[in-house]
């Protein structure tokens, strides 16, 4: 029916990268025909069949993150956020699709583990999504929570950066007040990230200008000195016996 066409002509309108270019849309009450560019890559679901790189599924996800970004401020909600619905065109950019349609995808009494434990459709159900999905390329399963309602990421802490977990806890927050409130708070938290990451402290040269000469000989040097001085001393020492010996 009428389902989605309101948001897919509204998008029409609105363009952004990361979201499919909508051509057109249309129907009456019984059937909405949608018509948006071909994204040759195919969807995120079909690259699903190992786990991801952290660095590599964040590239993903806020790409994503962006797309809903634009659309929530457009007060666009999309509802139903997956693999399938997240397509990769030319160059692997990626384009998410089907805003505002219904969960089409699933067989009838399969459970949707995209669904905000809220059952709402929402812009922060949306982000809960956006969690799920990055919790599913990084572990390569669906996300799991304590008896506290934590999230559960013992089995990849040792090699996810300490930043990057705490977003995807935020994320996935089960009560709404401790979730990301915007996409774009999700965007703000990764370049910080990134700035501090490449901070690097830098020795300046004043001070290394003070040090003292014999500081800055490596220890090979200090090696190659002692031993040159050992077979220094050997040598006399042999000649010397030499010499006392005629």
């Amino acid at each position: 029916g009428e389902v989605g066409r309101k948001e897919a002509k509204i998008l029409a309108t609105l363009k952004h990268k990361n979201i499919v270019n909508i051509i057109g849309s249309g129907g009456d009450v019984k059937n909405t025909v949608i018509i948006t560019e071909y994204a040759p890559g195919g969807s995120l679901a079909e690259r699903m069949v190992r786990k991801y790189d952290w660095e590599k599924a964040m590239t993903i996800i806020l790409q994503v993150a962006a797309g809903l970004d634009f659309a929530h401020k457009n007060n666009i909600v999309h509802g139903n956020l997956r693999p399938s619905n997240i397509l990769f065109a030319a160059g692997d950019e990626i384009r998410v699709c089907d805003f505002g349609l219904p969960a089409h995808y699933d067989a009838p009494g399969k459970k949707n583990w995209y669904a905000p434990p809220e059952h709402k459709s929402s812009k922060l159900g949306d982000i809960y999504s956006l969690g799920v999905i990055l919790h599913q390329l990084v572990t390569g399963r669906t996300p799991q929570f304590d008896p506290m309602d934590k999230l559960m990421l013992d089995d990849v802490k040792m090699y996810l950066p300490e930043a990057v977990a705490q977003m995807m806890d935020k994320l996935l927050a089960q009560r709404v007040v401790n979730r990301y409130k915007s996409c774009e708070e999700l965007i703000a938290d990764w370049e910080i990230y990134l700035k501090d990451r490449d901070k690097k402290p830098v020795v300046a040269p004043a001070l290394e200008a003070r040090r003292p000469f014999w500081q800055t000989i490596p220890t090979w040097g200090w090696m190659a000195i002692g031993g040159g001085t050992v077979a220094t001393i050997v040598i006399i020492l042999a000649l010397s016996g030499l010499f006392s010996s005629r």
